[in-house]
């Protein structure tokens, strides 16, 4: 299978500030510096994931190829 090695994490909270987005933060730059493939969907009407991906890419902190999107 193609995505045999494809792993999903999620951060589900319904409470607010409870430290969900700093996880995911964490967790996408682990792998990254691992070598692996990394693309956040923000559910989250802040889209703090999505703001702060875009912020680190143009400070050159986040590589092009990580992708982050808003649903």
């Amino acid at each position: 299978m193609p995505n045999e090695e494809l792993v999903v994490i999620s951060m589900i909270s319904k409470k607010g500030g409870c430290g969900k987005t700093m996880l995911a933060r964490v967790l996408g730059s682990a792998a990254l510096a691992s070598d692996q493939r990394v693309h956040f969907i923000d559910t989250d009407s802040s889209e703090s994931i999505v703001n702060w991906s875009l912020v680190a890419k143009d400070a050159g902190l986040w590589p092009a190829t990580a992708a982050a999107e808003a649903l």
